[in-house]
């Protein structure tokens, strides 16, 4: 399963793919070199870091556990670190990750970027295919018109989108 991380600024760091919880790969961006790239590496040697509370008289106390990637528990792990560092980790099933490749190729800003997936993963299904000729055309303007691929891309789309009442 993919999973895709993104910083408290909505920056995209990281592709992190799973299997039955375990990581099984996990692929930086030039930005999540610079700000996760030390504590991925942590990862692989001592676990992802997992606060635990622990009733202790009339208080808690708190400890730090550690899980392993290669574990079925590393996903879970994963999500509460990124929680602690005020990061959101989006899952995307298949059939919406096929998607993702072609989002990455778009002039998108980061809040457009994760504003489009959140957009995406409330579409149906069946329905996602009706987001294919919107997203052709925002690539050929992109490639036609990089000028104009950097105004706001979201203009693009809207006009044809068929998510958006009064534009088809």
């Amino acid at each position: 399963m993919l999973h895709l991380l993104f910083d408290d600024r909505q920056s995209f760091l990281a592709e992190v793919f799973t299997q039955r919880g375990a990581l099984s790969r996990i692929i930086l961006t030039r930005e999540g070199q610079e700000v996760i790239a030390d504590h991925v590496e942590a990862w692989q040697v001592r676990g992802v870091p997992v606060h635990r509370d622990i009733p202790h008289g009339e208080g808690h106390q708190v400890y730090v556990d550690r899980v392993s990637p290669r574990t079925a528990q590393f996903l879970e792990a994963m999500q509460l670190w990124a929680s602690w560092q005020a990061f959101h980790v989006m899952e995307m099933p298949e059939v919406y990750a096929a998607y993702w490749p072609r989002l990455m190729r778009l002039p998108f800003t980061p809040p457009e970027r994760l504003a489009f997936l959140w957009l995406l993963r409330e579409t149906a299904p069946e329905e996602l295919s009706q987001w294919d000729r919107p997203l052709e055309e925002a690539q050929r303007v992109a490639v036609q018109a990089p000028d104009a691929a950097a105004t706001p891309l979201h203009k693009a789309l809207k006009k044809k989108s068929p998510f958006v009442k009064g534009t088809t």
